[in-house]
């Protein structure tokens, strides 16, 4: 009796972990990637930390220091990819992702003069602790300078 219980309890186990192995395989993962890189229009420099947005879902990367970026298990479908950053030019491309595919997308971006032409630089220079120390604040935006914050309002205490 012993036996035959052991025997069933084997056949159990060899019949359930193959199964349990392939609930991994997610039947809605589709495996679709997007790779690249982000390149300036005119100097051909990778450029770090831009904006890369699969509209119309929650997936989005930001390039590496390199000017890389991978966004990986995307759904299925047509989309539009956005490329986006502060100073430069939004530049989008439609995208047809389908599972088990990987699309290497380039994009030479150029920088956005008109959004330039605000820029405002603000330098104040402290003294503390015997200390001197440049505090800088730089806004690369149309909109005036935002109203300097309590700790540049703090420091402007001690400029020299």
């Amino acid at each position: 009796m012993n036996k035959h219980i052991f025997t069933l309890f084997v056949t159990l186990l060899l019949t359930i972990f193959p199964l349990a192995a392939s609930a991994d395989n997610d039947p809605d993962r589709s495996d679709a990637n997007i790779v690249g890189h982000v390149t300036d229009k005119t100097t051909g420099e990778h450029l770090p930390y831009i904006n890369i947005l699969l509209k119309g879902t929650m997936f989005y990367a930001a390039t590496d220091a390199t000017g890389h970026y991978f966004l990986k298990d995307l759904p299925e479908g047509d989309f539009i990819l956005e490329v986006s950053c502060t100073g430069y030019k939004t530049q989008t491309r439609e995208v047809t992702l389908k599972k088990g595919v990987t699309l290497e997308l380039n994009f030479k971006i150029e920088e956005d003069i008109s959004m330039l032409d605000g820029v405002v630089e603000m330098t104040v220079t402290v003294r503390a602790a015997g200390r001197k120390m440049k505090i800088r604040y730089r806004s690369a935006t149309k909109k005036p300078a935002p109203r300097r914050s309590r700790s540049v309002a703090y420091w402007e205490r001690f400029i020299i």
